[in-house]
């Protein structure tokens, strides 16, 4: 399958794949985005050159019109001193006024060098501060000749500044002048911004509208194209869900979405064939696990069998016989450990509490050797028995197993004994407790 899987997929790699289509559709409206990007930024650079132009022009013949106005002023006022000549209290007023002038005429100048940008403006304003300069130069000298009284009546004054008119003459018609042609060609530079604005517009409209239009159709077709192999998978996901183990996208694409199809049915009959061996598995372990319950219920039942045993081998190597309502007898045969004592302590302490007995033969006739953990064991079955209000008659004791306990130091004084089993029961009829019965009897 996989072998397959390879192959078809060597033989799809010649046509256009997924990733190739959707990289060739994408790249084309980058492209389209990209174009209206550079067709704006294109268009921007444009009007705002334009934008410049016409401001500069438009700012050049505001500074062109008031260098003319300034000079038209000073030729006024100058006018004005000279038709004076002759009556110093008319002269005053229009000299004011004229040095005014010249100076608001001295201002314009240098604002229009300080606000044009060509050198060929420039140089004009140059040229024009050099007339001004001129200008006031001959106006000074004909003012002079007027105070010194050289010069008496307004056609000497004209006169005289005749060759000084010339050069405020021609920088007022070119400062008209340049002030008409500026304003011409901001005129000129605003239509054309507004041409270019129009025909950006348009440019940027006209690639807008086929970018959507693309857009449209690609959002309309390559969902459609995308969607159909995907529901395919998911319907065939959700039968497998369904245990539906047969369930296959089975798609014929010669793309990323085709392998993809392969891909999920070769996975779905790898899953179809790995669940008949879990099946058959769980079978197995099925059989296995009933055989394992048979074995344990086996094992139960001789573990069970066991703690019977143990139970009837424990009361025959501790057997507790009642002699009376009130008496017990405990015969120990053989030698003691600590296992036989430990035994001999639980099952008394329990016969005592189920039979509330109040003595009990502790028989050691067959016991034939009594060492420190057998002493200890009965010692401390003595005492638990008096706890529980019995009292423990040890009996049977011979001269060798006396003589042991001796030397081990074993205190036995508290503890009743008796030599032999008849004087034991001897003893317990006649405690208080038997005496009490027969009288009441």
């Amino acid at each position: 399958m996989n072998h397959a899987i390879m192959t078809h997929t060597s033989t799809t790699g010649s046509r256009l794949g997924f990733q190739i289509r959707l990289m060739l559709a994408l790249g084309f409206l980058s492209v389209l985005v990209a174009a209206i990007a550079v067709l704006a930024l294109w268009g921007l650079v444009n009007l705002r050159q334009s934008a410049q132009q016409a401001a500069t022009d438009s700012q050049t013949s505001r500074l062109a019109e008031a260098v003319a106005i300034q000079a038209l002023l000073s030729r006024r006022y100058e006018k004005d001193f000279f038709l004076s000549s002759g009556d110093l209290a008319a002269q005053d007023r229009p000299l004011q006024q004229w040095h005014q002038a010249s100076i608001d005429l001295r201002g314009a100048i240098k604002a229009y060098e300080d606000g044009v940008v060509s050198e060929s403006d420039k140089q004009q304003a140059r040229e024009w501060r050099e007339a001004w300069r001129v200008y006031v130069q001959g106006f000074g000298q004909v003012e002079i000749a007027i105070n010194g009284g050289q010069i008496n009546t307004p056609y000497d004054a004209l006169k005289t500044f005749e060759p000084f008119q010339e050069n405020i003459q021609a920088m007022t018609d070119q400062a008209v002048q340049l002030a008409a042609e500026k304003n011409a060609s901001a005129n000129q530079t605003s239509l054309l911004l507004n041409a270019a604005t129009t025909t950006t517009i348009w440019q940027v409209l006209v690639i807008a509208v086929i970018v959507f239009v693309a857009s449209v159709i690609w959002s309309v077709l390559f969902p459609a194209w995308l969607m159909r192999p995907i529901k395919v998978l998911r319907e065939t996901a959700v039968r497998l869900a369904g245990g539906d183990l047969t369930a296959r996208a089975a798609l014929k694409r010669d793309d990323e979405l085709g392998v993809l199809g392969q891909s999920f049915d070769a996975m779905a009959a790898t899953i179809q064939s790995s669940i008949a061996d879990l099946e058959a598995q769980y079978a197995s372990v099925n059989a296995a696990r009933a055989a394992a319950e048979q074995a344990h219920q086996k094992s139960t039942q001789q573990l069970e069998m066991i703690d019977q045993q143990r139970t009837v081998i424990l009361e025959m190597s501790v057997p507790i016989l009642p002699l009376s309502d009130s008496t017990l007898v405990l015969p120990l045969v053989g030698a003691l450990d600590t296992t036989r004592i430990r035994q001999a302590q639980e099952r008394v302490l329990q016969k005592i509490q189920s039979s509330s007995a109040r003595y009990m033969l502790l028989d050691v006739t067959g016991v034939p050797v009594i060492d420190s953990q057998v002493g200890q064991g009965m010692l401390q079955i003595v005492a638990a028995a008096r706890l529980l209000g019995c009292t423990i008659v040890v009996v049977g004791m011979g001269p060798e197993v006396a003589q042991s306990v001796v030397g081990l130091g074993l205190d036995l004084s508290h503890v009743v004994t008796r030599s032999t089993l008849q004087s034991g029961i001897a003893y317990t009829m006649q405690a208080p407790v038997h005496r009490q019965r027969q009288i009441t009897a």
